[in-house]
């Protein structure tokens, strides 16, 4: 049991064109919605790690119980729906 091979996969010529055609469709549906982003910009913008998480959602318990502590320039929608 421990030689064979799980993960071995093999699809028909009509499968990989069933898949072709349903990336396809992904690929349609979000053309114009995501932005690809530049070394620079990720670098810019950097990433949220567990101990960063926690404090953003520190950020968001607070903006619940205290509305009027929420910075003008920062949007409350787009904020709480990430």
């Amino acid at each position: 049991m421990a030689l064979d091979n799980l993960i071995s996969v093999s699809f028909s010529k009509h499968e990989l064109k069933e898949l072709q055609n349903h990336l396809a469709g992904i690929e349609a549906l979000l053309k114009g919605k995501t932005v690809n982003l530049t070394p620079e910009q990720r670098r810019q913008y950097g990433r949220i790690a567990n101990q960063n998480k926690l404090l953003v959602d520190k950020a968001k318990d607070y903006m619940g119980q205290h509305p009027n502590w929420i910075p003008r320039f920062l949007d409350k929608k787009e904020f709480v729906r990430l």
